[in-house]
């Protein structure tokens, strides 16, 4: 799954359940179900561009950062509307497994207790589809975002 969607369903459980002691929880939860959506991501047409089959290739690291960073604007234009600073903390909760599975020193990670067991999940929870399955890949996000934006318009 790409991090925009994380990210804003992260902001959207937070608008949804005002609570921060259940909304943050649930909103790093949410990314293994997220995950559990057959989706489209940068390694489901870059995996070919890998020196080692499970490290991501620095062209597919730029497409998830440039996801990022499209999904990390969005936030902080929702939260200068909104002006709510846990839609913040409910959008990098919620793609916070992607970080952990992700940076350069996730091997070192792994050996914490609790960052292992992340991982393992999020592994048992991802559904990337197949290159040729693409635009289902694409479509699931784009209506997952389209639900998730409407519910935080239509909450505020």
């Amino acid at each position: 799954m790409l991090c925009t969607p994380h990210l804003l369903t992260g902001a959207a459980i937070v608008m949804a359940v005002p609570q921060p002691e259940l909304s943050l929880p649930l909103a790093f939860l949410s990314h293994f179900v997220l995950d559990t959506i057959p989706h489209t991501e940068p390694g489901t047409f870059l995996s070919q561009t890998r020196t080692e089959p499970t490290i991501p290739s620095k062209t597919e690291m730029k497409w998830a950062a440039l996801d990022f960073f499209l999904g990390f604007l969005i936030l902080v234009f929702l939260f200068l509307r909104l002006r709510n600073p846990f839609l913040l903390y409910g959008g990098f909760l919620a793609v916070l497994p992607d970080f952990i599975n992700n940076v350069p020193y996730r091997h070192q990670l792994k050996r914490f207790f609790g960052l292992k067991q992340i991982h393992w999940l999020h592994c048992r929870a991802h559904f990337t589809l197949e290159k040729k399955y693409w635009p289902l890949g694409v479509f699931t996000q784009l209506i997952l975002l389209l639900a998730v934006f409407s519910g935080i318009i239509l909450k505020k």
